[in-house]
């Protein structure tokens, strides 16, 4: 039995299950991911985390696999740029830096990327060709993949940064230089921000929604805002991939009791009259992105078993 560490870093935690080669889950650990306080602070939460995870358990890894926010190239297992959710988080050699400390393969990933290819694997996306996968959490992602080429890396590693497309021109300042990016309103943050420039008291994104759940009108607007911005984007990725399905996943997935039944019908009144739109909610939850950074690992084992024979 081959056995795999599958890390999903988040902007908020730090998601790590060890897996077999079949995808069953044998142990799950999330710690904090606290990215405010700089690379340096995550690179040792992550070495802690995975040190204390080769203590417990019992069998040997034979591989990490790890996704992570920003542009990565995966050739080189290295984050090549990131607009912020981590602090300095430019120019990291993940692979490098952690294969050198616990003498491992180690394969790393965008962290939508990893999670369409979760999806793909155990997911709502087992049976597709061609799929998009949008992360709604903290910040906004999206990975499009295609069974023939697979995931979209593009030229410079960007493919599938759908957050900071633009969504309204000349809208809010970004951190990425830009205005108006799709992150700025389709995100837990964006639902936090947005709720407080109405005038609302939050804490968190969880306040927003029991808000909406209690129909305070502030609430209401920011879901109503919320909800057609992610149709127009939809509608958008729709004309230009033309996927079988959109798979949405990350925290936000969770809360979809509150706008889902509204996305499908603005989907259904608003976009172009010869096209459906197939959107599903992903089967793994906030586990999509570790275990399909699990799936790179199991990829990374059986290349160089191959390589062997």
């Amino acid at each position: 039995m081959i056995h795999v560490l599958g890390i999903d870093i988040g902007g908020t935690k730090i998601s790590a299950v060890v897996t077999d080669q079949n995808g069953t889950k044998k142990l799950h650990r999330m710690v904090s991911t606290k990215g405010y306080l700089g690379k340096d602070h995550v690179l040792k939460t992550l070495k802690v985390l995975i040190q204390e995870i080769k203590n417990e358990f019992s069998a040997e890894i034979k591989a990490i696999g790890v996704g992570t926010p920003g542009y990565v190239d995966a050739r080189l297992g290295k984050v090549i740029y990131s607009c912020g959710i981590i602090k300095d988080w430019v120019e990291v050699a993940l692979a490098q830096e952690l294969g050198q400390l616990f003498q491992l393969p180690i394969a790393v990933e965008n962290d939508a990327n990893a999670a369409a290819i979760g999806e793909g694997w155990l997911g709502a996306a087992q049976d597709m060709d061609q799929y998009m996968v949008i992360t709604l959490g903290t910040s906004l992602g999206g990975a499009y993949v295609n069974g023939s080429g697979g995931v979209l890396h593009g030229y410079g590693w960007c493919g599938g940064e759908i957050g900071h497309s633009i969504l309204y021109p000349n809208g809010k300042e970004c951190r990425c230089g830009q205005r108006g990016c799709a992150e700025l309103y389709l995100s837990g943050t964006a639902i936090v921000n947005r709720f407080r420039e109405l005038g609302g008291i939050s804490a968190n994104c969880e306040d927003v929604f029991r808000a909406m759940e209690q129909k305070d009108a502030k609430a209401l607007v920011v879901r109503e805002e919320f909800v057609d911005d992610l149709a127009v984007l939809l509608i958008s990725l729709q004309n230009i991939l033309d996927p079988q399905a959109f798979i949405i996943s990350g925290g936000l997935i969770h809360t979809k009791k509150h706008w889902w039944d509204n996305l499908q019908q603005l989907l259904s009144s608003k976009s172009n009259s010869g096209v459906n739109i197939n959107v599903l909610p992903a089967q793994l939850l906030n586990l999509a992105g570790s275990l399909g950074a699990a799936r790179i690992a199991l990829n990374l084992v059986e290349h160089n078993h191959e390589s062997l024979s």
